[in-house]
């Protein structure tokens, strides 16, 4: 994101350019990051920190190297515990961007 989340009257948003975008105006890749932060430190204080990435195959392969080592590093930190992220069976473009420290599990959707 370009800037810091921050929460007001009561909605998560950030400053642009002087004015308060809320969530609601952030375009698609922008609200899965915001999303993703938001459930992240929601669940700091929970006994087990699991962080929930879906349709990460959406994120071009630069934004999801960006995601994925952020998350990486909350959980060398200690902020999480474990990620799970889950996108299409054919996409191979996640592969390249895992650290080796992470296992990927390849599930084909049922018919």
């Amino acid at each position: 994101l370009k800037s810091p989340l921050i929460f007001k009257d009561g909605t998560i948003g950030r400053m642009e350019h002087g004015i308060f975008a809320t969530h609601r105006a952030m375009s698609g890749t922008e609200k899965m990051v915001t999303y993703l932060a938001v459930s992240c430190a929601l669940c700091v204080e929970a006994e087990f920190k699991i962080a929930l990435v879906d349709e990460l195959g959406k994120l071009t392969p630069k934004v999801q190297k960006l995601v994925l080592d952020r998350l990486e590093k909350a959980v060398k930190e200690g902020v999480i515990d474990q990620v799970v992220c889950v996108l299409p069976v054919d996409s191979n473009d996640l592969v390249p961007v895992v650290s080796p420290e992470w296992t990927v599990i390849a599930l084909e959707a049922s018919k």
